[in-house]
């Protein structure tokens, strides 16, 4: 089972180990026909498990999915691999920079939208764990555009508006790759803000991330649209460091 292996990775260097411990009898002399071998069974520490939550920081609640999901693996692990301890970090970063820290080695899990260069770098877990949902996409817009994106109806007409999505995330080149517009030179954390001050723009959302995230931000001048949607095929998946390739093969 995949998500077995990315466990197996978490606690491959934290395996019970044997430590053999020579004694003697006070009498004998020190040789190691008179030497007695005893095994003595170490329990291993914990695995602790890193990983970037920044739910408030980032007013967002769909975190607490991932890690729901993170602890349900976890502790259907714990008779083979044994316990562990879940080190949630509370600091905003961009996924560019969560990967970095999971290549060094700071985290060891990440929660994303695959893509094809994040698999060659990373070992996903391949459970999607949305089962498809984050492609399908509702538009976060100005309250002040609802009239004029109402009108849109087809991908050529939408292409007219600006998409605001992250610089490096997987659905800027979907967007892009469909000729449709986007501007990724915002930070991550002012995506909402910068549409809540513009018109012309739209932040295409997960259905099962703009309402809850829209609920966070009360005071902004946005809304979803309903009338419209993007769909493209898409999974989420728990990444880890390729250590995979450093353990014998079953």
């Amino acid at each position: 089972m995949k998500l077995s292996i990315a466990t197996l990775i978490f606690v491959s260097v934290l395996m019970p180990s044997l430590i053999a411990v020579a004694s003697e009898d006070d009498g004998a002399k020190k040789n190691n026909s008179d030497a007695q071998a005893t095994v003595a069974h170490q329990d291993p520490a914990p695995m602790i498990v890193t990983y970037v939550d920044a739910s408030d920081l980032k007013r967002n609640p769909n975190n607490v999915y991932f890690s729901s999901l993170l602890k349900l693996a976890l502790e259907k692990s714990i008779e083979r691999f044994g316990a562990y301890q879940l080190n949630p970090v509370n600091v905003d970063i961009s996924q560019k920079r969560q990967l970095r820290e999971l290549d060094k080695g700071s985290i060891s899990v990440f929660w994303t939208m695959t893509s094809y260069a994040r698999e060659a770098d990373m070992l996903p877990v391949r459970v999607p764990l949305t089962k498809g949902m984050y492609g399908i996409r509702l538009m976060a817009i100005n309250r002040a555009d609802h009239d004029m994106f109402s009108a849109v109806s087809n991908v050529k007409q939408l292409a007219k508006w600006k998409a605001l999505l992250g610089r490096d995330w997987p659905d800027t080149a979907i967007m892009r790759v469909n000729r449709l517009d986007v501007r990724s030179d915002v930070a991550e954390g002012d995506l909402y803000n910068v549409l809540d001050k513009y018109q012309g723009n739209y932040f295409p959302r997960a259905v099962t991330e703009i309402y809850s995230e829209l609920d966070r931000r009360p005071e902004l001048n946005i809304e979803a649209d309903e009338h419209l949607g993007l769909v493209y095929p898409t999974a989420v998946y728990f990444l880890c460091l390729k250590l995979i390739q450093h353990l014998p093969s079953a």
